[in-house]
């Protein structure tokens, strides 16, 4: 599996500087501190721990390819997994988060 998303590691995502959480609101290509302002017409979105679902993963039997930073993903298409093109029954079982 592969997830993309904003997001941090524990330790980013538990960091002082974040105590009010990660949600936070864009509006007309602004942001907004206030998930409530202009409700139904401003984005919401929030950060997940990669952490957990690292975790999560290699508690269900998944490997952890790794961490690849945001900015490298679409420079180094070899990055993908090559079980892209196999049949599922010979894919792996692998995650990269």
């Amino acid at each position: 599996m592969i997830f993309i998303d904003y997001g941090f590691d524990a330790a980013q995502y538990y960091h002082p500087q974040r105590d009010e959480g990660t949600l936070i609101a864009h509006y007309r290509h602004h942001t907004v501190h206030d998930p409530f302002f202009h409700i139904g017409l401003t984005d919401l979105t929030a950060h997940v721990n990669f952490t957990d679902i690292a975790r999560a993963g290699t508690d269900g039997g998944l490997d952890l390819i790794g961490y690849p930073a945001p900015i490298s993903f679409p420079i180094q298409p070899r990055a993908l997994p090559t079980c892209w093109h196999k049949p599922p029954h010979q894919v792996r079982q692998t995650t990269s988060v």
